[in-house]
């Protein structure tokens, strides 16, 4: 009797043990400043084309952004990365797929974060000083032969971009006080560049009153680089 279960507790520590768990390693970083302490991470097995969100995987970066998923599940992995504040890298993916099996026990992999900018400023009438309300702002890489790229977005920590179509377009609109602001930005040399206003009016009759209030078109404007609109008060978080 003693020798069966003696015996039952040795086949039974050697399945244990045979079950090393799978671990998914990897670093949550910020380009220029080190690891993210304090990310949250997440991984879901994925089955087929779905996710299962039955097996959700957890882990806290450490103080120098490492962390360590394990489990007894091999499959592929959507691997995503959360903290406030942060986004991810436009040069980066939203999330990575990762393979963990009896061949590949084993996966590390980098996450980069960054934190989003935005682009503020006022839009004021070079002759009246007055704030000029509705007027369509929009922010450009420039690249380096001189030419104007398209905005550098910055996604959310769950995979997102900008929902709006202004902010997926790098654009933003005056307030009453002529303020500005393009958000969700990626680390980037910007030139911001204002449309005119669009103006749907029409006259029968002119007098001179009426082509005092009529007659308010205005030119395209470029800042960095002049124009007949002055942009005041700008500030860049970058």
């Amino acid at each position: 009797m003693f020798t069966r279960i003696s015996l039952g507790l040795i086949l039974w520590a050697s399945a244990a043990a045979a079950q090393v768990p799978f671990e998914i390693r990897g670093t949550v970083s910020e380009a220029g400043l080190g690891g993210i302490g304090g990310a949250e991470i997440t991984a879901r097995l994925l089955t087929g084309l779905t996710l299962d969100t039955t097996t959700m995987l957890r882990a806290t970066a450490d103080g120098s952004g490492t962390f360590v998923l394990r489990t007894l599940s091999p499959g592929n992995y959507e691997v995503m990365a959360a903290m406030n504040g942060y986004g991810y890298a436009p040069d980066s993916a939203f999330y990575f797929s990762v393979l963990v099996d009896s061949e590949h026990p084993r996966a590390e992999i980098p996450i980069h974060l960054v934190r989003p900018g935005e682009l503020t400023g006022r839009v004021i009438d070079a002759d009246t000083r007055e704030p000029i309300q509705g007027l369509k702002v929009q922010a450009v890489r420039r690249l380096a032969n001189g030419q104007a790229g398209s905005p550098l977005l910055v996604s959310t920590p769950d995979g997102k971009l900008p929902v709006t179509r202004d902010e997926a377009s790098g654009r933003a609109e005056t307030d009453k006080e002529g303020v500005f602001r393009v958000r969700h930005l990626g680390p980037a040399d910007y030139v911001v560049s204002t449309s005119p206003v669009e103006r749907a009016a029409s006259l029968t009759e002119y007098a001179a009153e009426d082509l005092k209030s009529f007659d308010e078109s205005y030119g395209a404007s470029y800042w960095p680089g002049g124009g007949n609109l002055l942009v005041a008060e700008n500030s860049s978080g970058f």
